[in-house]
């Protein structure tokens, strides 16, 4: 079993089978696909499906919708396997064309996972992982809780882990001024409640890591 077998093989509870586990060979599949296709976009959802679960206990997802939850977070980017590599190494700012190009990864994503055995649930969370709290996000404009939990959790991690990281078009930030940026947008672009748990969890490990250096 390779890497991505066994990183799938973690979320299995103790007591057996679940059905996630009819999934399992295909997404590992789609996994090898991004590793591959997109090193970096790989290395970022796996590193946002590292983060995910613990925000989503402090907001009380258990079970197998915290495995929905992570799973999501590693392939809510895998639609972009089809967005013009041109585009998506583009160093500079996306002209209009090639924004509606990138903004189509979340839906071409959730419409290769629903094709996948009970994966629905997962698409929809990838769906709407780039939708805003304010309603003025996409593909369908919700707002509020009209977005799934899932999805509101990943679009914070999401985000931060992003702001985190070199860019083509920009160097990464640090973190207290990514927690800052997260701070600023809740209640617009960001669920509060997502973002007091991602500003806990990363005080938490703030907090380790000082432990650890001292």
């Amino acid at each position: 079993m390779g890497r991505q077998g066994r990183w799938l093989q973690r979320l299995r509870p103790r007591g057996g089978r679940t059905r996630l586990e009819k999934a399992r060979k295909a997404l590992d599949v789609l996994a090898r696909v991004m590793d591959l296709s997109d090193p970096a976009t790989s290395e970022h959802s796996r590193d946002i499906a590292g983060l995910v679960p613990r925000v989503g206990k402090l907001l009380g997802i258990r079970g197998e919708a915290a495995a929905e939850l992570e799973l999501a977070a590693r392939f809510h980017d895998i639609g972009k396997v089809a967005v013009p590599e041109e585009v998506l190494r583009k160093p500079g700012p996306l002209d209009d064309r090639e924004w509606q190009l990138m903004a189509c990864h979340v839906e071409w994503g959730a419409e290769l996972l629903r094709h996948l055995p009970e994966c629905e649930t997962i698409a929809e969370i990838v769906r709407h992982h780039h939708e805003r709290y304010d309603g003025g996000g996409y593909p369908d404009g919700l707002k509020g809780e009209q977005i799934p939990l899932a999805s509101r959790i990943i679009t914070v991690c999401d985000a931060y882990g992003a702001m985190i990281s070199d860019r083509p078009y920009r160097r990464a930030l640090p973190r207290r001024d990514a927690l800052n940026e997260l701070r600023d947008g809740a209640g617009e672009q960001f669920d509060p409640a997502a973002v007091a748990a991602v500003l806990s969890v990363a005080d938490g490990a703030a907090a380790e890591a000082d432990l650890v250096a001292g």
